[in-house]
């Protein structure tokens, strides 16, 4: 509980509400801020209008949030909309209790706050955000309505809170706003039934593949791979061509062997890049034997990001052929290939990596050096102890560091090592 002056406590006792109102217009701002505390908690009406002044034009941060405060207690739902645009405070302390104060008015603040999401500048946009995510779930309602305003703008960031709320509710209000005549809230409405994840969507994020806007289709690729329904599977390789990495990623959350072929495809065939990689990761998660050739190709692939790639399918998926490629990359032109190479030698734990990790102590990189320290302590053979040994003592930063990890993790482990 805040302690208030004398005289402002007497009068909060007293219940006397134009003394109050008349210390609002005080010189001191303690009284001032105090005044509006009070008579917040006294939920006096008509105090809100010199509360909104005070909100708007006192030049004391501290005065400005005890208003905040004092009208989220209030609750008058006129003072909604002044209240959000006084979300541009330049005080963060302000903004903040402007938003608790907006959250006690649940889900008639929504569509206001939905509103100034689309119109407000950069800090009443994230603090409306910020309000939002607050009132959560009862705003659900609200924000189902808001997806037939006339306001494009209004539509499509409704459409987006809907999926950051997560609510069932929101599903099918959603499935409708894939028909919205604007592709920006199509896209934003298969973005959020992907969050949602209810397979109620799954097939009209199906159809929604074929709509005429290419960012509308590439948002229902990525859902239907976040809900990870099988049903999708053929139709996701059937527009890999279309809207690549979006759907490769989608297949490879899904996991169905039925997508390899496509995928070895696009992985060898396409002049894109970030598909290659893509499809690549995908053939990863999939986990089929299918791919280990494909990928032992694209291991020599001219984009350091397809090669790395490349390597990690093939260790997840766990074939032999993965501890040659990764001793392999050791040599790459391209510190993250071979820095991912030793950190992977030393997951798969093969007694034939330590030669080449010891070797890769002397790499040009010092972040290649602390990798491959690291996969030598996880290695836990005793012939690696001297070289640690020497990284410990000569080496510098991670390098050093991860040298001496490496000899605790031996000892640990039983085999004899002191730094």
């Amino acid at each position: 509980m805040r302690l208030f002056r004398p005289s402002v406590h007497k009068m909060l006792e007293r219940r006397d509400i134009p003394a109050l109102l008349e210390m609002l217009r005080d010189r001191d701002p303690l009284i001032r801020a105090q005044a509006a505390q009070a008579l917040g908690r006294l939920d006096v009406s008509e105090a809100v209008g010199p509360l909104l002044h005070l909100l708007r034009s006192d030049s004391h941060w501290g005065v400005r949030e005890a208003a905040a405060e004092a009208l989220g207690q209030i609750g008058d739902p006129q003072a909604i909309e002044p209240m959000i645009r006084a979300l541009s405070d330049s005080d963060a302390r302000v903004r903040a209790r402007l938003i608790a104060a907006l959250e006690r008015y649940g889900g008639s603040a929504v569509m206001p706050l939905v509103k100034a999401r689309a119109n407000g500048n950069w800090l009443v946009r994230s603090s409306a955000a910020d309000a939002l995510r607050r009132i959560g779930e009862p705003a659900s309602e609200q924000l189902i309505k808001g997806l037939a305003d006339e306001d494009e703008d209004v539509r499509q960031y409704a459409v987006k809170e809907l999926g950051k709320i997560g609510h069932k509710l929101g599903v099918e209000p959603l499935i409708q706003a894939l028909g919205d005549p604007v592709a920006d809230v199509r896209a934003e409405a298969a973005e959020a039934l992907g969050r949602i994840g209810d397979r109620r969507a799954v097939e009209p994020l199906i159809r929604a593949l074929d709509d005429p806007d290419r960012a509308v289709r590439a948002s229902a690729a990525e859902a239907l791979g976040l809900i990870g329904d099988e049903r999708a599977v053929l139709h996701l390789t059937r527009v890999l061509p279309d809207v690549g990495s979006s759907a490769a990623e989608a297949l490879g959350r899904i996991g169905d062997a039925r997508a390899v072929k496509s995928l070895i495809a696009v992985m060898v065939d396409s002049q894109d890049p970030w598909l290659r990689r893509s499809a690549a990761d995908a053939l990863g998660r999939i986990g089929d034997r299918r791919a280990i050739e494909p990928l032992v190709s694209m291991v020599r692939d001219d984009n350091r990001e397809v090669r790395e790639y490349a390597l990690r399918a093939l260790v997840r998926i766990g074939d032999e052929e993965a501890i040659e490629q990764c001793v392999a990359a050791l040599g790459d032109a391209e510190v993250q290939v071979r820095q991912y190479a030793a950190d992977a030698l030393g997951r798969v734990g093969d007694s034939r990596a330590i030669e080449p990790l010891l070797l890769a102590l002397h790499d040009s990189s010092n972040e290649v050096r602390a990798a491959a320290a690291r996969s030598l302590g996880e290695l836990g053979d005793e012939r690696v102890i001297p070289a640690l040994r020497r990284m410990a003592k000569d080496g510098y930063g991670v390098a050093k560091e991860m040298a001496e990890a490496a000899l605790r993790r031996l000892k640990d482990r039983g085999v004899s090592a002191t730094i």
